[in-house]
């Protein structure tokens, strides 16, 4: 979803940026510094769409204080769904939603034991090496049997 986002920033004006009006310097700064780039909790920020205010410098001699609303992308959980579709014929759609109590069947319990290993004496041309994990107990099973699945297909 497009959404319009106001923001709130100190630009800096470079002297080579004088031959525009004030209003274009900002704007190319506001653009140069946001436009393509995600902000945490805002989205993906794509240009400015409207300078609402920018005061005279008076902070610094070059520095600009203003207000901007910008075009931003924002995914909303409404937007992208998040569920696993079971079609058991053309007719029938059966949703997978998260946090709905199922039937599985067990087919194989997986058990791994971590050998204890040594350390190692540090050196300084050591490079940190990566060392993968392994769950100690995995359970691999399937829901698709009869009578298997979301408890709420079956009542």
């Amino acid at each position: 979803m497009w959404i319009v986002t106001k923001i709130a920033d100190l630009v800096q004006l470079k002297p080579q940026d004088f031959y525009k009006t004030s209003l274009e310097a900002i704007e190319d700064k506001i653009n140069e510094k946001y436009a393509n780039k995600v902000i945490p909790n805002i989205g993906l920020c794509v240009c400015v769409w409207d300078i609402t205010d920018a005061s005279e410098g008076l902070i610094g001699q070059y520095d600009e204080p203003a207000r901007v609303a910008f075009v931003t992308n924002r995914r909303h959980s409404v937007e992208a769904e998040k569920v696993w579709l079971w079609k058991s014929d053309e007719e029938t759609q059966l949703y997978y939603d998260t946090h709905e109590i199922v039937r599985f069947m067990v087919l194989e319990e997986r058990w791994y034991t971590q050998p204890p290993t040594k350390p190692k004496e540090s050196t300084d041309s050591d490079a940190p090496t990566k060392t993968t994990y392994q769950a100690p107990y995995s359970i691999i099973g399937t829901m698709a049997a009869p009578g298997l699945g979301i408890t709420l297909w079956w009542e």
